[in-house]
């Protein structure tokens, strides 16, 4: 049976001072009435008419939402600077290195594949990749996404395109106009949710145009691409890929790397984040591991250790460690 959250009490909320910090705050980070809108969940014309002593309904209680969402703000920040430790910034890890290799070459005009396990450090490396690099279009598949004309639409929106309105062909056709002759690279990342159409249409813009293309997406991807080779739509595809990365599991140096990254220095728990990175979850497991060791390690006031390490991998992959 199913528990009620508990009741807490009504925020007895002064109308006047709950305005005067919420204008301030928006002041402070320069926001308009629709982006803090959108971060309280109260509409937007109902928040700026509050703000401006206009709105017609209970003013208490828009005060004590927006109260509400002040205090949980509060939480949340107290729980980033609890932790000792900041995340990186990105890092030539041996596996991200491999991934920008092969996005070099997909630039000469080819078509290239990523396949690997989730936490490989596929996505990091080609947001480096295109913050180092012009024309590399970046457009992230979703399920709601795999088909030609919504396909395209990403493309388009990861160009910066606006109104996005036409039929596929019409859409191909700015893509094509768009890339021709730029040297550049249209990325799909997560690319296992394309359909067989979709690929053939991406296919396609590159013959017509020879612009780079690279496919990054889970370990199942190529294993999709060469199964579905029966297909001429998928054989066109399949031999036009000149270069390809297919890893189940990310390397234990980089694991190590990442460690040195978060500011970890004990040879103990670089030996044992190694171990970790070539499990299931990769990196991203560990940087979540290392992120939550620092906020319990600094609730103790001490630094991360590897107690600390060992305790957040087991709440984060709910397994029991031995005593």
């Amino acid at each position: 049976m199913a528990t009620k959250p508990q009741e807490r009490p009504d925020v007895k909320a002064d109308v006047e001072a709950v305005i005067a910090r919420l204008k301030a705050f928006k002041a402070e980070r320069s926001l308009s009435w629709p982006e803090l809108s959108n971060r309280i969940g109260i509409p937007t014309g109902t928040l700026s008419s509050f703000a401006t002593g206009n709105y017609a309904g209970d003013a208490a209680r828009i005060a004590g939402e927006v109260l509400r969402w002040f205090e949980a703000e509060a939480k949340q920040a107290a729980m980033r600077v609890s932790a000792t430790l900041e995340p990186p910034a990105f890092q030539a890890t041996r596996a991200g290195q491999e991934i920008i290799h092969l996005l070099r070459w997909a630039r000469r005009g080819k078509i290239a594949v990523v396949a690997t396990s989730p936490g490989y450090g596929k996505t990091s490396a080609l947001r480096q990749f295109q913050a180092d690099t012009p024309n590399v279009w970046v457009a992230t598949m979703a399920p709601s996404t795999g088909g030609v004309a919504t396909m395209l639409a990403e493309i388009l929106d990861a160009m910066g395109e606006r109104d996005i309105k036409g039929s596929p062909q019409m859409l191909a056709r700015r893509i094509r106009d768009r890339v021709r002759g730029s040297g550049g690279v249209i990325a799909l990342d997560d690319a296992q949710h394309l359909g067989e159409k979709a690929l053939d249409e991406l296919r396609g813009i590159h013959d017509v145009t020879g612009v780079g293309v690279a496919l990054l997406g889970n370990a199942g991807l190529l294993q999709r691409l060469e199964g579905g080779g029966r297909s001429v739509a998928f054989a066109q595809l399949f031999s036009r890929i000149s270069l390809r990365i297919v890893k189940n599991l990310a390397y234990p140096e980089d694991g190590v790397m990442i460690g040195r990254a978060w500011g970890i220095e004990d040879e103990r728990c670089l030996r044992w984040l190694g171990e970790q990175a070539a499990k299931p979850g990769g990196l991203r497991s560990l940087a979540m591991t290392i992120e939550l060791a620092s906020v319990l390690a600094s609730g103790e006031g001490r630094a991360v250790s590897f107690e600390h390490l060992r305790d957040a991998w087991a709440q984060l992959s709910h397994r029991p460690h031995a005593a």
